[in-house]
């Protein structure tokens, strides 16, 4: 099969697949403060080497039948083409996408809690056949016990800042990598839907430890959709803080990723939705945060969320509000984007007086 490019290009295309990937680990790694393993990279860069060329065989295949379908005429090149940019842009691109978000780079934690002066249990659980490192950072005479949720394409040690400030608030933190993340086994996400019962297990971890406290959450993007799923699924937490999360997977999906693809948008969508299911065998069209919202008790939720947030827009934390009728107490944080709120002086403030109250 002609693949429509020469050996010196399929060469160029092989190095520049290892340094890619590797530089995009290392950027990550560096930009959330953890360590992106060689055995990691080799593994990312076989696995985006193996996806580039399942793009040119099938590129090369539908080439080859529109060729022998099609006469040479200058009429005909210009279908063919129009034909193999069509497919590219709404059979390959949705693939493409579903394969990498589903796939994040593991970024290593490099430290300890000791690093912040905090005393702590290293933790295992084990969820859906699957080990999820932990970290337990224990107190004398804890107010609650917390469960820590962090977000995309990070690990337990990037949300170190809310471990720290909830310890010091007098609450036992509990942090854990979800799966694909940090040290935790898997290779996929679902972007917070099958996390929840990851949500569940680290409660009854922390329900056994702490028998006669509260258990209390907070949660950060896609860790915050896991701990509302969880939540209003399996009926668990006292109280329950999220900070910039999102109403439902489309709708984020639809202000970001496919902000640009005008009326391709929904079969680009429903396409990538095939192709998640297919490696995941979840339906992330079911994953929407703003119908468990509507399920738990507004006074136990604490909805955060920044004016300046690019990754999950303000209107997704506005219509998380909304949905719990007003009810729960919503905090708009002007000037500060997607993670940032933890930075703002009266976050611990905030924090105190929720999980205290």
């Amino acid at each position: 099969m002609n693949l429509g490019f020469s050996r010196k290009r399929a060469t160029l295309y092989a190095a520049l697949v290892p340094v890619v990937t590797g530089a995009r680990g290392l950027l990550l790694a560096q930009s959330i403060g953890g360590r992106y393993h060689w055995l990691d990279w080799l593994s990312d860069s076989a696995a985006f080497a193996l996806l580039i060329l399942t793009v040119i065989l099938l590129d090369a295949g539908l080439r080859g039948i529109l060729a022998k379908a099609c006469s040479r005429s200058p009429q005909n090149r210009t279908y063919i083409a129009a034909t193999r940019l069509l497919f590219l842009t709404v059979g390959l691109f949705p693939f493409l996408l579903a394969t990498i978000q589903i796939h994040p780079q593991r970024i290593r934690t490099k430290g300890t809690p000791r690093d912040w002066n905090l005393p702590y249990e290293n933790v295992v659980l084990q969820s859906d056949e699957r080990l999820l490192q932990g970290w337990y950072c224990p107190q004398d005479d804890p107010i609650s016990a917390v469960f820590v949720a962090h977000g995309l394409n990070a690990n337990r040690e990037n949300f170190m800042a809310p471990v720290r400030l909830l310890h010091d608030l007098g609450h036992a933190v509990l942090i854990i990598d979800f799966p694909a993340h940090g040290d935790s086994q898997g290779r996929s996400t679902t972007l917070g839907m099958r996390e929840a019962e990851d949500v569940r297990v680290a409660h009854e971890w922390l329900s056994h430890r702490h028998q006669d406290l509260p258990i209390d959450a907070l949660g950060y993007s896609m860790g915050a959709s896991a701990v509302l799923r969880a939540a209003a699924t399996f009926k668990i937490f006292r109280r329950i803080a999220i900070d910039g999360t999102f109403t439902s997977v489309r709708q984020v999906a639809d202000a970001t990723v496919l902000r640009f693809t005008g009326p391709l948008r929904t079969p680009i969508w429903h396409l990538g939705r095939f192709w998640i299911r297919l490696w995941t065998g979840a339906d992330l069209n079911r994953h929407r945060p703003i119908d468990n919202v509507a399920e738990i008790p507004g006074e136990k939720l604490l909805i955060i969320h920044g004016t300046t947030d690019r990754v999950i827009p303000f209107d997704e934390g506005l219509a998380l509000h909304e949905a719990t009728g007003g009810r729960a107490r919503f905090l708009r944080v002007e000037g500060y984007g997607h993670a940032e709120t933890i930075s703002h002086p009266d976050y611990a403030v905030w924090l105190d007086d929720f999980f205290q109250r």
